[in-house]
């Protein structure tokens, strides 16, 4: 670890002895500060702008750290940009917080910098006494990853990425005095307006040249929808006094084959006229989906976990359900939504 790690674990150690309460003692507690306040870090992300606005329109007292421009006015969120290390002055600007979510995120080439990130995000809810809730993906598993992953499914990663993730999760788990929950979703799409992802910018590229190559077309996926995950988190945030000091959860979203989501897709894409004419599919072979990757590291990664694409891997989200996490939305309008999104920010 660099000193500025080292510093940041006893920072860690020092606060959770002062603020260290048993989880069900907690919630027992009567909460004299202001009711249902969250604190979002990386509040100008995908997955943050969607929570930010998500937990707003839920009528929560919303803080939102960002290092860049605040997208959204709002009466009910306050926007810092303190630098994450100053630990102390996050807390002091998001007093009252019960829930932090970290939605910090880094290019995959730059993950190893989401350890020190995820540091400082349990620092600040260590020092709030908050709850922290982290977005888990599938990246953990390797290739003896169970057909049906629930919240005990074990984490064997076989990439750089998904070591990373991994050791990310278990110091969630294990920080001393923080109650946490890892919520585990399939891949995200949809988002704000305007906002695409390398890979969905590469679908609609794509979409319009007739032809979408994808690696296994049965292989059945679960595709997270980032509205439905983002009101899952206030639901969860909702209930935070109803679970374990460490909770992992799974958000089941939109499970289909690579067949059936070009098909939703296809449907969007005629409707919002993007396309005129039918699309093709075709297979990509794991030599291609190498080559591809050579000039961009997030398509190395998938390469690398190719085994998650080529299986037919299903989430059990029936603890999320128990918890009252809705149904979502239709596949059809989640995929049109999201489509117009991505085509307005190509």
């Amino acid at each position: 670890d660099t000193h500025q790690e080292s510093s940041l674990r006893r920072y860690i150690c020092t606060r959770s002895i002062r603020c260290h309460f048993p989880a069900r003692l907690t919630a027992a507690m009567p909460n004299t500060s202001i009711p249902d306040r969250v604190l979002i870090l990386g509040a100008n992300g995908r997955l943050g702008r969607e929570l930010t606005q998500a937990f707003a329109a839920a009528g929560w007292d919303v803080v939102a750290h960002t290092r860049q421009t605040p997208f959204l006015e709002s009466s009910s969120v306050d926007w810092i940009d303190t630098p994450l290390g100053n630990i102390d002055e996050i807390a002091h600007k998001a007093a009252g917080a019960r829930v932090v979510v970290n939605a910090l995120n880094t290019p995959a080439e730059h993950v190893r910098e989401q350890i020190l990130l995820n540091r400082h995000a349990i620092a600040i809810a260590t020092a709030l006494r908050a709850i922290l809730l982290f977005p888990g993906n599938m990246h953990t598993f390797g290739t003896k990853v169970p057909d049906v992953i629930d919240g005990h499914a074990a984490s064997q990663p076989n990439t750089a990425y998904g070591r990373v993730r991994a050791r990310i999760e278990t110091e969630i788990r294990t920080a001393p005095g923080l109650q946490s929950v890892i919520i585990r979703s399939g891949d995200f799409y949809g988002g704000p307006r305007g906002s695409a992802s390398p890979l969905e910018r590469a679908l609609l590229s794509q979409l319009r040249k007739g032809v979408v190559r994808v690696l296994e077309p049965t292989a059945i996926r679960a595709w997270a929808y980032l509205p439905d995950l983002a009101h899952t988190y206030v639901t969860v945030a909702s209930r935070r006094r109803e679970l374990e000091t460490h909770t992992s959860l799974v958000f089941e979203g939109h499970t289909v084959s690579a067949s059936e989501m070009l098909t939703a897709v296809s449907r969007a894409a005629a409707a919002h006229d993007i396309i005129t004419d039918s699309v093709r599919m075709k297979s990509i072979s794991r030599p291609g989906l190498y080559l591809a990757g050579i000039t961009d590291p997030a398509i190395r990664e998938l390469g690398r976990d190719h085994h998650l694409w080529r299986r037919s891997l299903r989430m059990d989200g029936s603890r999320l359900r128990a918890l009252g996490a809705s149904a979502g939305t239709p596949l059809d309008t989640a995929v049109s939504q999201a489509l117009a999104h991505i085509a307005a920010a190509c």
